[in-house]
């Protein structure tokens, strides 16, 4: 009699032959689990009303109102682009004399611009390109996609094939998700084909069927290209198959992926894997949890570990394969795996890992099918992995779950829940009455306040209660702790002062804050704000009043694009302070998100804040600076992708008698003060860590840079005759560093 495993892998390899010769077909998952081909035409998805044309391109950014409009696009590669609402493309499956929708950008000629979905969705799309490289929504781009949905979608083309593009190049892919089926031959994807340079692909999703004859195939993407690519915080839940370097996620990795995970199943003839399958790169944070079958070099998390390093990571699937076979690694050639795991289904023989070979290192658990095991995160390998990302919670699974899954949800599938939940937000509660027992001095000197239209803040209530008069003006009077907020709005937390009132539309849409706010030398302590599908989230969302004499202590604040201590400062802020961390997409800072024009103004202000799982313009105290930045400082340590600095990440504007000494590392334009400028910063300083290979700045596109590199040497800062120290002034620094290893201000 036949092993019944086998004859059930004999089956599968035959039906992966057999698949490579029949491209037009949907692949599925029987009851078992295992991946059957079975003929499916293209059907429409939703019903959307077609809308007519409101392209005009007079406008900044440019309207899309119809697929006609989105063909358009191709008119100027470098423009910026908005969705105005959903849009049907039904109509594509009769252009083009059946080759549908023509891609917009090549290789050679790719899209530089913007594009803003503002959470629209581009339904029942049809390519139809077999004989053509660069196929996808976007043949190519290397300009920024974000918070756009693609569903019911229907791609066809060669080498470098996906749904969203072919292939992104430098470029940026944010909020963005895709429905429907893909088939390529080399590097194709459910999102996008490839992810090269120093591409970033985060907080996006897929549930695409992709189906490949070639190799490097993945549910998100093909081929992660390059050490400089990150895909962060994503996932994909669609079957793949491929002949080889198929991945739940990722087809072939040489980049770093962070925060992701994979749920489909997974069949291939070589290096086949429920994550990735062929991995040269680094994997953080991650699981898969998808059946994986195929030939040899087949793992439940990676096929083939080609010298990458794989950390805090599990799969939990089962695995059907010839040779090389390991539940969750394949083989392992000299490449790293520490603090994993694999949960071994009960009725499996396997090993976690095939073969180990090249002196690979192979730390990782066997845990033997015991789902109350994942409940005490004591218990190894968890108790060394970092919470967040992952969260404490197991979300009903018999295995841990990431923080970020509360946050990748595909745009308008919850407007409804999301209406609900704003509303059950309502206007914040009214303050409280006075605390009894104050002395009378201070009553008194309260009540002269008062008459002066002076508001007193005694608790986090009162702190919320801002919302309601953004114009007035503030005063703490005594220290405040806001740990209640981590249960406030669902989970939400915390509602920025000076919200964005509509989170879909492209700009800030709500009321600034334009009073004052006096901290009178008082500290808000445990500040939690978790709201990372909105903008300008901090304890101000956007101020364009004066903040100051304000310390925010062991904050734990994580938005979408502009987000910090304070989110967009417009203003004034100055004496103000930040300890504990920070996450944000883009226009990420330990005190500021963005400080921009034209009268942002910051000042004697520092931040000790950790920046972590941030994307672009990154900084220790300022994401993106458009302003003035002046007698200020960053401590804690930053790592972003692009435009990532110690103190800020991007800079157009001007800064003068700074610095950073927090350990900063990205991908593209790393500096350890400044990313990149094109702005002017003077009589400034990086504190260089043993080590590090960063110069100052990142990348220096214009301006004046007069910034000092210092190699680890604290006993520099104790001759305050040394420059650029020199040329400060004391105050606002203070001539004693007070036990630190730089100066501080008084």
């Amino acid at each position: 009699m036949v092993n019944k495993k086998l004859f059930i892998g004999l089956v599968l390899v035959g039906l992966i032959v057999l698949g490579f010769a029949i491209w037009a077909y949907w692949i599925k998952s029987d009851e078992n689990g295992l991946m059957l081909i079975v003929e499916e035409p293209f059907t429409e998805g939703p019903f959307i009303e077609e809308k007519p044309s409101c392209f005009d391109s007079s406008q900044d950014p440019i309207p899309i109102c119809n697929c006609k409009d989105l063909q358009r696009m191709e008119e100027d590669l470098s423009a910026s682009y908005k969705l105005e609402n959903d849009i049907n493309c039904s109509d594509t499956k009769n252009w083009n004399e059946g080759k549908g929708f023509k891609p917009i950008g090549y290789y050679d000629s790719p899209f530089l611009g913007i594009l803003d979905g503002q959470n629209q969705i581009i339904a029942n799309l049809f390519i139809n390109r077999p004989d053509r490289d660069f196929v996808g929504l976007f043949g190519s781009s290397t300009g920024k996609i974000m918070n756009v949905g693609l569903k019911n979608i229907d791609v066809k083309g060669r080498n470098k094939t996906g749904t969203l593009t072919g292939g992104n190049y430098d470029g940026v892919v944010i909020n963005c998700y895709a429905t429907g089926r893909v088939f390529g031959n080399d590097d194709t994807g459910g999102l996008a084909g490839e992810n090269a340079g120093a591409g970033i692909i985060t907080n996006s999703h897929t549930s695409v069927v992709v189906f490949n004859g070639g190799k490097d195939v993945g549910g998100l993407v093909g081929e992660n290209e390059g050490s400089k690519g990150i895909i962060m915080n994503s996932y994909a839940t669609g079957p793949v198959s491929s002949k080889k370097g198929a991945g739940g996620l990722v087809g072939e990795n040489e980049g770093t992926i962070i925060n992701c995970y994979a749920t489909g199943n997974i069949t291939g003839d070589e290096n086949i894997g429920g994550l990735v399958g062929d991995n040269e790169g680094s994997v953080t944070n991650s699981y898969a949890t998808g059946i994986i079958s195929g030939n040899k070099d087949i793992g439940g998390f990676v096929g083939d570990n080609h010298g990458g390093t794989i950390e805090n990571c599990f799969s939990t699937g089962g695995v059907n394969g010839f040779d090389r076979i390991g539940g969750f690694n394949g083989v392992n050639h000299g490449g790293s795996i520490t603090n994993c795991y694999w949960n071994k289904p009960a009725e499996s023989s396997l090993l976690g890992m095939g073969v180990n070979k090249e002196e690979g290192i192979a730390e990782y658990f066997t845990i033997d099918n015991n789902e109350s095991y994942f409940y005490d995160v004591n218990n190894k390998p968890m108790n060394v992995w970092e919470f967040p990302p992952w969260s404490r919670e197991n979300n009903g699974q018999d295995y841990p779950v990431l923080e970020s899954e509360e946050f990748v949800e595909p745009p308008g599938e919850q407007e409804e829940e999301e209406e609900e939940e704003e509303e059950e937000e309502g206007p914040p509660p009214p303050p409280p009455p006075l605390p009894p027992g104050e002395q009378e001095e201070e009553e008194e000197e309260e009540e002269e306040e008062e008459e002066e239209g002076i508001i007193s803040i005694y608790n986090c209530n009162d702190l919320q209660a801002i919302n309601q008069n953004l114009s007035a003006d503030y005063k703490l009077r005594n220290n405040i702790d806001c740990s209640e907020t981590e249960d406030w709005n669902n989970g939400k937390g915390f509602l920025s002062l000076g919200y964005d009132a509509d989170s879909r539309a492209s700009g800030y849409q709500g009321t600034k804050f334009t009073g004052t706010f006096d901290g009178e030398g008082y500290v808000i302590t445990n500040l939690f704000i978790k709201r990372r599908n909105e903008d300008f989230v901090g304890l101000f969302g956007y101020s364009e009043g004066t903040i100051s004499n304000v310390g925010l202590i062991n904050i734990d604040i994580s938005g979408r694009e502009a987000v910090g201590g304070v989110g967009q400062n417009g203003r004034i802020i100055t004496t103000m302070y930040t300890t504990g961390k920070v996450s944000g997409y883009e226009d990420a800072g330990g005190l500021v998100g963005e400080n921009t024009t034209p009268a942002g103004d910051i000042s004697n202000s520092y931040s000790l804040a950790t920046l972590y799982n941030s994307i672009e313009d990154v900084g220790g105290l300022v994401g993106e600076n458009e302003a003035i930045i002046r007698d200020s400082y960053a401590a804690g340590d930053v790592s972003g992708g692009k435009n990532v600095g110690g103190l800020v990440g991007d800079n157009e504007a001007t800064i003068t008698n700074c610095y950073a000494v927090g350990a900063v590392s990205g991908t593209s334009d790393v500096g350890g003060l400044i990313g990149d400028t094109i702005g002017d910063i003077t009589n400034s300083y990086w504190n260089k860590s043993a080590g590090s290979s960063l110069d100052c700045v990142g990348k220096i596109k214009s301006g004046t840079v007069d910034c000092y590199t210092i190699q680890s040497n604290k006993s520099y800062f104790y001759n305050l005759n040394n420059a650029p120290i020199s040329a400060w002034s004391f105050p606002p620094w203070s001539r004693k560093n007070d036990g630190q290893n730089y100066p501080v201000l008084e």
